[in-house]
């Protein structure tokens, strides 16, 4: 039989039996008893349990309503829902061409509506211009346009890198401040790219005919 130190713990026991489905973060669970710190019996337990479920994809190049690439992008919707994530994240180029944004704007409001996670967006090559100023593409759309101000989400920091027509050394210097950044903020960092490594220190060049061609 477990020997509690106090009767806090056995309360935090029943808690931690009951509720450990529905609370995953130390911090939260403090604040839900009145502050009071977690004993350190039960700290561990819950410090295993502070993770965050992302789901991410990228160049989905939605086109027209219903069709294939549609339907993909339901399917992503109903797994992140199915799964109980807690973001989504679209590493860019979820629309195939500003065209194509402009005209499923407001289906992709439906899809995203009534969510109980958020939905992270980048800017891809293809649609580096489909998110102007004041699209609204649902309540818990968050489309993040600049790599020095991240999306913060119960401790996760989410930087955001769109696609900018830069040069190496541009890209590596905002990465840099990026960073230099990131270390002045308690949390989790991620870094949401749409790229490849490759791009950016000339590595497609060994690669021939097929690396010309990107």
């Amino acid at each position: 039989m477990h020997n509690y130190g106090s009767l806090r713990e056995i309360f935090y026991d029943i808690y931690a039996k009951l509720g450990l489905l529905f609370v995953r973060n130390v911090s939260t669970l403090e604040k839900v008893v009145g502050g009071m710190p977690l004993p350190d019996s039960l700290r561990f337990l819950y410090q295993m349990q502070e993770f965050m479920k992302i789901l991410h994809t990228a160049d989905v190049h939605i086109r027209e309503y219903e069709d294939d690439r549609w339907k993909a992008l339901q399917q992503v919707v109903y797994v992140g829902k199915e799964n109980d994530i807690d973001a989504l994240v679209i590493a860019g180029d979820l629309f195939d061409s500003d065209t194509a944004a402009h005209k499923l704007r407001p289906k992709v409001r439906e899809i995203f509506s009534d969510l109980s996670f958020p939905v992270l967006i980048i800017a891809g090559n293809h649609d580096v211009n489909a998110y102007p100023n004041g699209a609204f593409l649902g309540e818990g759309v968050v489309v993040i346009d600049d790599l020095l101000k991240p999306y913060s989400l119960d401790g996760y920091h989410f930087w955001g890198f769109p696609y900018s027509d830069l040069q190496e050394e541009e890209i590596l210097e905002y990465l840099h401040l990026a960073g230099q950044k990131a270390r002045d903020i308690e949390g989790k960092h991620l870094l949401i790219f749409h790229g490849e490594l490759l791009d950016i220190i000339d590595g497609w060049v060994h690669y021939g005919d097929e690396g010309n061609q990107r």
